[in-house]
């Protein structure tokens, strides 16, 4: 895809060249607690809204909220998948995309979102197709967003031993931050008592062969659906 690849790679650049410190591993108890309370500003309603128009007062703790906290909405489904995201693969084999093309890439992005507000792949589809058609506060809008989700994710871990493996409410996002951090899965995958999940990765020059991932609260969401809770 003409200069789609080239962007990525900037933006990933741009995103790890920031040192993430201070983690802390989500305490679930106190997120459920604090985003149902009414008279707190992590209120999720008051804090989703503020989620959607890219408010830039928003830190990573309130995106910690954001992120983890949506695990406990009715519409959260931690292992569904969107139909559209077929309809935006078509534009990762075009050579040339057109501006029709990036309205179609539009549309089927904020499709994406809807139903998965912290998509990371739609909001980078988003960021570059508004990026091209030059609408640059919608573009600023998406990077906002996708880079606190990122900064917010990171905060719980570095993933390099179990311990403190990278806590995730979304399957799909463990391939992504491996692509952020400019790793290649290797196809190893090993799951340990349904927390902790290790992704091999390609030989690097950060030395790494593979990342943890905390999955605990999938799984422990899943669950619950089952036992009709």
């Amino acid at each position: 895809m003409k200069y789609l690849s080239l962007y990525i790679i900037f933006i990933i650049t741009g995103l790890f060249s920031v040192q993430i410190t201070g983690q802390q591993i989500p305490d679930y108890n106190k997120i459920g607690s604090e985003i149902a309370d009414e008279n707190s500003d992590l209120y999720y309603p008051k804090l989703f809204g503020r989620y959607i128009i890219a408010d830039r007062e928003l830190t990573v703790e309130d995106f910690r909220y954001l992120y983890y906290g949506f695990s406990f909405q009715n519409v959260y489904n931690p292992y569904a998948d969107s139909e559209y995201r077929q309809n935006l693969a078509v534009y990762y084999k075009k050579k040339e995309i057109t501006k029709t093309d990036r309205e179609q890439m539009i549309k089927y992005a904020n499709l994406i979102l809807k139903a998965f507000p912290f998509d990371l792949r739609a909001l980078q589809i988003l960021d570059y197709a508004y990026y091209h058609n030059k609408d640059y506060e919608k573009s600023y809008d998406a990077e906002f967003k996708r880079k606190m989700i990122i900064k917010a994710i990171m905060s719980t871990g570095n993933g390099l031993m179990k311990k403190s493996g990278i806590h995730l409410i979304d399957d799909s996002h463990k391939f992504d931050l491996l692509t952020e951090k400019g790793l290649r899965y290797n196809g190893q995958k090993q799951l340990s008592n349904n927390v902790c999940e290790y992704l091999g990765v390609f030989e690097n020059d950060k030395n790494i062969s593979g990342l943890y991932f905390n999955v605990s609260r999938l799984y422990e969401v899943s669950a619950q659906r089952l036992k009709g809770n």
